[in-house]
């Protein structure tokens, strides 16, 4: 794979998994950052009064994925439901109430039973819809207009691929300049589980620890690149702690070594093995044919995704800076 390529698929992953950090961020002080998205989907006219499965299918993740979420929510009145949730008596606290889903519940909310979103819970997704607008307005006011215009299409296409929950909606697909900031939300973060599944596929890596990876290839064919372990902090938005267990398990499975820093005596730095860098290039090469099915790989759309990457990643830099 060319350098080049490998710096996109880079920057995509960057940019996803930083959009991702500012969202939990706008979440902040209002729920945890699922219920939040939950909160905000279930808010959407297209997805109220949904089953558990309509629901997983509206967010694009597996009903497993929500079940937990689903409980937390019901648990302190944000949500309701119906027969699928029972209470049952804490053995613990004789006057307390847990709430449990039963197997015949799970059954029957995956089929039909529907959910609504009460009158605080709309409150709390309408704070976090607001919260992600502001992280979204600012992204949008830094690229330029056909870049916008050529995002919007990329989120739109996500969303209406066939068999999709939003190929259904009349109103999106008559209408793409429709998108909403819950679409934005489940179309990056379904792209990001992608990503996600990929790397642990190839590599049992996280994307985390795919970036951390990626940051350390090298720009140029025959060269190489070292960085510090606070250099890896600032660029991962991660702890000093991530970056140390994180290292020593990428070196124990061979894909990175430590070499002496040459500025500080007791510093070290950070290389890529050789397995390191090949195994970088074959996962961004699956990375670059889930990219090209999502978004084209033509010379115009690489070359146009660059200029938007870069003034991207700076709008969420300068966000995550100001919100940390």
């Amino acid at each position: 794979m060319a350098q080049a390529s490998i710096r996109l698929i880079s920057s995509w992953v960057a940019f996803l998994a930083k959009f991702d950090k500012c969202c939990d961020a706008a979440a902040a002080d209002i729920a945890s950052p699922h219920e939040c998205r939950m909160l905000l989907a279930l808010n959407q006219p297209e997805c109220q009064t949904l089953s558990a499965n309509q629901l997983a299918n509206a967010l694009m993740v597996r009903p497993t994925d929500i079940y937990s979420v689903l409980e937390n929510l019901v648990e302190h009145d944000l949500v309701e439901s119906y027969d699928e949730v029972i209470s049952l008596a804490d053995p613990a606290e004789e006057d307390e109430t847990i709430i449990e889903f039963t197997a015949p519940g799970k059954a029957i909310s995956s089929k039909s039973m529907p959910w609504h979103i009460t009158d605080e819970g709309k409150q709390k997704a309408l704070a976090f819809e607001a919260a992600v607008s502001d992280v979204l307005a600012q992204l949008d006011a830094s690229l330029q207009e056909p870049d916008l215009a050529a995002l919007k299409k990329m989120i739109f296409d996500i969303l209406v691929r066939p068999g999709s929950f939003y190929a259904q909606s009349n109103e999106l697909i008559r209408n793409p300049e429709a998108l909403t900031a819950n679409h934005r939300l489940v179309a990056s973060a379904a792209t990001l589980k992608a990503i996600d599944t990929c790397t642990k596929s190839n590599l049992s890596l996280s994307v985390t620890d795919f970036r951390f990876l990626l940051e350390l290839y090298p720009q140029h064919r025959g060269a190489e690149k070292s960085l510090r372990a606070k250099e890896i902090v600032n660029y991962l938005r991660v702890g000093r702690s991530y970056v140390s267990v994180t290292a020593d398990r990428l070196e124990k499975e061979g894909l990175l070594m430590r070499i002496p820093d040459p500025d500080d005596a007791r510093g070290v730095l950070f290389q890529l093995t050789s397995e390191g860098k090949l195994a970088v290039r074959e996962t961004a090469d699956d990375l670059s044919v889930l990219y090209a099915g999502l978004f084209g790989s033509t010379d115009d759309v690489l070359m146009r995704s660059e200029r938007m990457l870069s003034a991207a990643l700076k709008t969420i830099d300068d966000y995550l800076v100001t919100h940390s």
